[in-house]
């Protein structure tokens, strides 16, 4: 896996560095829906609604696509807290002598981390160890930003191309002879809440038409049914 990570257009910051909210957006671009379907709880919305069973069901609607955004948020800022604890990510501020590293220690009882995550700038309560360095910008190294990527990527579980498989025979049979929206909607879709690639999809997609006999291999726009 290959991914672009800009420098900030802020301040000067070394090339080979990113601040924490830049690794917010890059994990949140990789988080699918199917990966939210697994996660536990986002942490605020069992703070207003007490403990939840399971984690919360995208649904449709107007509102689904924004919801989803926001649980991959809250997702990532969760991924990179454990990342940073376990050593998997290395904070570090930027100083005159060098960069000084944050222990994990330093991370271990922080009342502000999703706060300090999301601006990438230390705020601390009174007798933190982390309050040494209020106020401070925080960085990541790139490569481990990348490696921390790459080893998600390979932690996805396998693609559900059965389920997916089955989704869109069903949604074949129910509209033989015209398909209700492009393919690209559908594939959007199937790489979201399966996991499978586009490329997988376009597999799927062609030999789901040739058992169901669907005539949706039309180009253009669905077509709309007479009344």
């Amino acid at each position: 896996m290959h991914a672009h990570i800009a420098p900030s257009a802020i301040d000067p910051i070394p090339l080979d560095h990113v601040t924490l909210p830049e690794v917010v957006t890059l994990l949140t671009a990789q988080m699918s829906n199917r990966d939210i379907a697994t996660a536990p709880p986002p942490t605020v919305l069992q703070t207003l609604l007490g403990p939840l069973d399971g984690s919360p069901t995208m649904g449709s609607g107007p509102n689904a696509e924004s919801f989803a955004a926001w649980c991959k948020r809250e997702e990532a800022v969760r991924v990179i807290r454990l990342a940073v604890l376990n050593g998997g990510l290395t904070a570090k501020i930027a100083a005159a002598s060098g960069f000084v590293r944050l222990e994990t220690a330093d991370w271990q009882y922080v009342a502000f981390y999703d706060q300090i995550i999301r601006s990438g700038v230390i705020r601390s309560s009174v007798g933190e160890r982390i309050g040494r360095h209020e106020g401070s910008r925080l960085l990541i190294d790139k490569a481990e930003v990348l490696e921390l990527l790459r080893k998600r990527q390979q932690w996805k579980p396998a693609p559900a191309a059965k389920k997916c498989a089955d989704w869109l025979e069903a949604e074949m049979r129910a509209s033989p002879e015209h398909k209700p929206r492009p393919k690209p909607t559908y594939c959007r879709e199937a790489v979201e809440n399966f996991g499978v690639s586009s490329r997988h999809f376009n597999a799927i997609w062609k030999s789901t038409i040739a058992k169901t006999g669907a005539n949706w291999n039309r180009q253009g726009r669905p077509s709309k049914l007479r009344s």
